[in-house]
């Protein structure tokens, strides 16, 4: 199965596999991954990084198995270690911004899953 993540939906997919387990809040996400000159409806383009990074990873928010809504808070990364096949495989499918393999930005090890940041 090939899945496909690029652009802020990946960032944001990263933030939130570096902190796995815990949560990540809407304001470190707008500081880490939009600059402080940049003049976007934040709010928009977080809920849509989030709602791709759950199509792709067929999650939903009502029952989810990787991202975690936190009402007013943010968002936490879930997933156990047997659930990681759909997030290895982005690991190893993806792009970042400058359209170089996400895997050439280095994945880390999250129990059995592979990761990139």
């Amino acid at each position: 199965m090939r899945l496909r993540l690029s652009g802020q939906p990946f960032q944001v997919l990263a933030v939130l596999i570096d902190h796995a387990g815990e949560v990540v809040t809407r304001e470190e996400l707008h500081s880490q991954l939009w600059k402080v000159d940049t003049f976007v409806d934040f709010d928009h383009g977080l809920n849509n990084a989030i709602a791709r990074i759950r199509e792709v990873l067929d999650d939903s928010s009502g029952t989810p198995r990787y991202v975690e809504t936190i009402p007013r808070r943010g968002y936490r990364f879930i997933s156990t270690a047997g659930g990681c096949s759909a997030v290895d495989s982005l690991c190893a499918d993806s792009r970042v911004d400058d359209g170089s393999s996400a895997r050439s930005h280095g994945c880390r090890r999250y129990g059995s899953c592979r990761f990139s940041g």
